[in-house]
């Protein structure tokens, strides 16, 4: 168990002294938070790209029910195009 605590490593004080691999984990939290952080920012360069990108990615999950679905109403679409 940990609280907040800025002046500690990692910013959280081990509540628990003798808590069986309780650095191990914050130091393995460490290094996911590192990496997804140096992964966002090397294919992302503002916060606005990644709202757009996820709102694109919900568009096309919404539109691929919708088809699975509703398949009879875009096979007529389809006929007018």
């Amino acid at each position: 168990m940990a609280v907040p605590d800025s002046s500690y490593l990692y910013g959280l004080k081990l509540v628990i002294k003798d808590y069986p691999y309780a650095m191990d984990r914050l130091q393995i939290w460490e290094a996911i938070e590192t990496w997804v952080t140096e992964y966002r920012n090397f294919y992302y360069s503002s916060s606005e790209m990644v709202e757009e990108n996820y709102l694109k990615s919900e568009i096309s999950i919404l539109k691929d029910d919708f088809i699975l679905i509703f398949p009879e109403i875009v096979l007529l679409t389809e006929d007018f195009v």
